[in-house]
């Protein structure tokens, strides 16, 4: 049988676990790092497309979705510690519970965090609003459910990223904003895991808590740069790049991108600003792709969690007074001519 004719996660962990015991190049921790990571992402798929068959959980009795865990006993376990927490901010306490309401695996828990719970904290670099700084976190994050104690257990001490939203003590929806965006999206993309905040005991901005990656952005281009194409390097001459784009120049758009995600991107590029989709329509429209991708249309897992605030209500308003920026290229008028 093909990878394609298995429906349900018994099936797909089930060959997978045979591919990974069968490979003779694995080692043993190696192959149980494996079976164990596929099941939990297996777990995590069936919370968040609830297609598949329900199991009974022995602590609760009632039916999830999760066979190496029970998610409801995690977000009843993770509710009972509301009332020993607080940021000290009511809307970042409501997105925090949210959040953990919404939990879809052990290892993927939002949480406040004390500032002290961290030691070795050392600044690495400034971009942007926001300064970055790498840490120890003595207990770590989450890892796994224990059914037997009926508790979350945690990794052990874990080195992290904090990044300071600089001014974020003060009032204003922008540093919000991109903290609830890091809670929305990190079981989909985990790409940049998010573990909560914390808040730095000297200015008092908020910190999120960030995995550490091997490479950020800057040091990626700076390592392979040699290796890039002229199209993925991009232009040193902003003037160049600003008339070329004038004239219509636009990066290529590969064949092997889906159909709906290249017309949104040059909808994105369109030559009129106005012409252009807001922040909301491409969040709404890429939501819908992924909603089509797994299947379901009754389990809206970004918007359902996005909107259940009604508190943070005006982000939705923010994003759609946000479109593209106009610039004055005036000084280039010579140049055109």
């Amino acid at each position: 049988m093909e990878l394609s004719d298995y429906k349900t996660p018994e099936q797909i962990s089930y060959i997978f676990k045979n591919k990974f015991l069968n490979e003779v190049s694995l080692k043993e921790n190696e192959k149980a790092y494996l079976i164990k990571r596929t099941q939990q992402s297996l777990d995590a798929i069936n919370i968040i497309t609830k297609k598949n068959k329900k199991r009974k959980c022995e602590s609760c009795q009632n039916y999830v979705f999760a066979f190496q865990y029970c998610e409801n006993c995690i977000c009843y376990y993770l509710q009972q510690s509301y009332s020993n927490w607080t940021s000290g901010n009511k809307e970042i306490d409501d997105a925090i519970q949210n959040a953990q309401k919404n939990t879809s695996r052990p290892d993927h828990v939002i949480e406040w965090v004390p500032f002290e719970d961290f030691e070795m904290v050392q600044y690495l670099n400034k971009g942007g609003y926001a300064s970055i700084y790498k840490a120890e976190w003595r207990k770590g994050r989450y890892d796994k459910w224990n059914a037997q104690l009926k508790i979350l257990e945690r990794c052990g001490m874990h080195e992290i990223i904090l990044k300071m939203l600089t001014n974020s003590c003060k009032k204003n929806s922008g540093w919000l904003n991109e903290i609830i965006t890091h809670f929305i999206y990190k079981d989909i993309r985990q790409l940049l895991p998010c573990y909560g905040l914390t808040k730095n005991q000297n200015t008092g901005d908020f910190m999120l808590i960030l995995e550490r990656m091997e490479y950020n952005l800057r040091e990626y281009l700076f390592i392979n740069s040699r290796k890039l194409t002229w199209t993925q390097s991009g232009h040193e001459n902003d003037a160049e790049l600003a008339l070329g784009i004038i004239r219509g120049k636009r990066p290529h758009v590969d064949d092997s991108i889906p159909y709906e995600y290249a017309t949104l991107i040059r909808q994105c590029w369109h030559d009129f600003p106005d012409s252009r989709p807001n922040a909301l329509y491409i969040y709404k429209k890429i939501s819908s792709l992924y909603k089509e991708f797994i299947g379901t249309e009754n389990n809206n897992i970004l918007g359902e969690t996005f909107m259940c605030n009604g508190n943070l209500s005006n982000f939705t308003e923010n994003l759609t007074m946000k479109s593209s920026k106009l610039y004055d290229l005036s000084d280039l008028s010579a140049l055109i001519m």
